[in-house]
């Protein structure tokens, strides 16, 4: 059986050019010692045969083996010497057994070349060719296609011919995932785990083997990430063309829910490992029944999908107040998007009621030890200072300055820049989620416009294309410190509330000798935000993002410390 397809989904005119020779380069009898071709007026043909278990213009599926034809009016592009030109299977009898076909330039003029001849299939705009190289696209966004289809415009092929026959190479790969009884999910998504980038502007080069050697593009079109969108549930067979990559990548399989402003979508996910995307394959994710229970409860809810490079997904509620202390664990996600949620100090697990501060006879901050005396500071600006015998009993780095923050006798360094598991309230509330590493907060930021209402959040809006529905919003909640107070005995805390919208990231400063700070990002205006680092002791806010391979195994402190330690040895 044949299933053909329809070339519309680049919005590109096929204009075929006729031109026409024999089928030769040159007999080396033409006076010219065979270094050049001459001119002949007949019509000019090549071959053209299709690489096994290749993906097609026309396919047909059996069980995971592809049969692949040629039909009439396929055409590919043909370089030359100096020039580019259109050719075409004119008629079902160029045809032979569907893998072979002869494709025709119908002009009066020959396609020259003493090197070779390079061609590129499908003949479409968007997908040039110049001498052996090839540029196009293949887009993050992909049109849906039918089940057992593929979009014949990502089916990429490139080929070389010395004379007149061209064995055609595929450029491409593409991810095969069935669903089944499904009544939620409209998108289906892949993500590169690894920052490896899938999709985007690419360059092709060919070898006189006919394979292409495929780099990417590094612009604003590059995604880690190719996904399939519908207007309706999705059930049936579906294919995303990729880009082969060098490496092995870790992929993420996401099917997606409609998109609610208030609740986030419903999302399932799953995670294959060291895949290595190989042109001319089809990568099966398998079969997901939407009716299974096992499925259905690894649905996430109250995320967002913004359409980032990373592929990361947001929560769209902050952490509430309450503890992960002992057998206290109070904290949840907040009811509603303009929850404000509890105040955090780095690393701690339980909010305060009441002091916010580093270091003091209380010893308050739960990584950070101060004074064993209070101290004056009356004539001291820099809060910092009224701790000046105080040291870090976790997440610090001591390389003999900054003696102040350190103290060899009371702890030894750890070089943890990180949060573990142990330390993570987003991860401790619901172990599919984790605070947010500063590049994903930086990300965050780079890629939204943002609007303030009356009654103090933020929304973001996401500015990538195709995205620019989907929005989070982020509660205006100010933090709280410490107030340089005149006596550690009469201390007040400086809550600021409602003008900034202050968060925490899981990384300390990368700076050794700031290890008493932690990177977090501030909204302080519509059009001004900053990703840097402030006391770790400070109390603010936490925005999840939804765990995946792209941040990392959330571990132990025994294992990052052990980690961090051998890498400092090594150093």
């Amino acid at each position: 059986m044949r299933s053909y397809f329809k070339f519309a989904l680049f919005a590109f005119a096929m204009t075929l050019v006729a031109c026409s020779t024999d089928d030769g380069i040159t007999d080396g009898m033409s006076g010219n010692n065979g270094n050049e071709t001459l001119p002949v007026k007949n019509a000019q043909t090549f071959t053209a045969s299709l690489e096994k278990n290749s993906t097609r213009t026309s396919s047909t599926l059996s069980g995971d083996t592809w049969s692949t034809i040629w039909t009439p009016k396929d055409a590919i592009k043909v370089s030359g010497s100096s020039v580019t030109k259109s050719f075409q299977i004119a008629n079902e009898s160029d045809i032979v057994d569907g893998t072979t076909a002869t494709f025709t330039n119908t002009s009066d003029e020959k396609l020259e070349s003493t090197e070779g001849f390079y061609a590129v299939y499908p003949d479409v705009d968007g997908l040039t060719l110049s001498g052996n190289t090839v540029t196009g696209i293949i887009p993050s966004m992909q049109p849906l296609e039918t089940a057992t289809g593929i979009n014949p415009n990502y089916q990429i092929m490139t080929g070389y011919a010395s004379e007149n026959a061209f064995a055609f190479k595929n450029l491409v790969s593409f991810f095969k995932v069935t669903i089944s009884n499904n009544e939620i999910f409209k998108t289906v998504k892949i993500v590169s785990n690894n920052n490896v980038k899938i999709a985007g502007d690419f360059t092709a080069t060919i070898a006189s083997t006919g394979v292409p050697a495929v780099s990417v593009t590094e612009n604003a079109n590059a995604r880690t990430f190719v996904e399939l969108r519908s207007t309706k549930a999705l059930n049936g067979t579906y294919y995303l063309a990729v880009l082969p990559t060098a490496g092995s990548v870790d992929v993420t399989l996401m099917l997606e829910g409609d998109y609610d402003a208030t609740n986030g979508q419903q999302i399932y996910q799953r995670v294959k490992a060291g895949m290595a995307f190989a042109r001319n394959n089809v990568y099966d994710f398998g079969t997901y029944d939407c009716s299974n229970s096992t499925l259905k409860a690894k649905t996430l809810s109250n995320v967002v999908d913004l359409g980032f490079p990373s592929g990361t997904l947001w929560a769209t509620r902050n952490i509430s107040e309450g503890s992960r202390e002992g057998t206290n664990t109070t904290t949840s996600f907040v009811s509603n998007p303009t929850d404000v949620g509890g105040y955090f100090a780095w690393g701690e697990i339980a909010t305060k009621s009441g002091q916010y501060i580093w270091g003091s006879a209380s010893q308050n901050y739960k990584y950070g030890r101060g004074a064993s005396v209070a101290v004056d500071v009356t004539s001291i600006g820099n809060v910092f200072s009224t701790v000046a015998q105080g040291y870090l009993s976790r997440y610090n780095s001591y390389a003999g300055y900054e003696s102040r923050w350190f103290s060899s006798g009371n702890t030894p360094s750890d070089y943890v820049r990180e949060l573990a598991a142990e330390d993570d309230v987003a991860y401790l509330t619901d172990n599919r989620f984790c605070i947010p590493l500063y590049k994903q907060a930086d990300e965050l930021l780079k890629n939204t416009s943002r609007t303030k209402g009356n009654n103090n959040p933020y929304t973001l809006t996401s500015t990538v294309s195709g995205y620019t529905d989907r929005k989070i919003v982020l509660p205006a909640g100010g933090y709280k410190q410490e107030n340089h107070p005149i006596s550690l005995t009469n201390w007040t805390p400086l809550y600021n509330n409602g003008s900034s919208a202050c968060y925490w990231t899981k990384q300390r400063s990368d700076d050794d000798d700031k290890s008493y700070m932690a990177n977090r990002f501030d909204i302080t205006s519509t059009s001004n935000y900053t990703v840097d680092g402030v006391a770790r002791a400070e109390g603010r806010l936490i925005r999840p993002v939804v765990l995946n391979s792209n941040i990392g195994a959330v571990k132990s402190y025994e294992t990052l410390k052990s980690e961090a330690s051998a890498s400092a040895a090594s150093k």
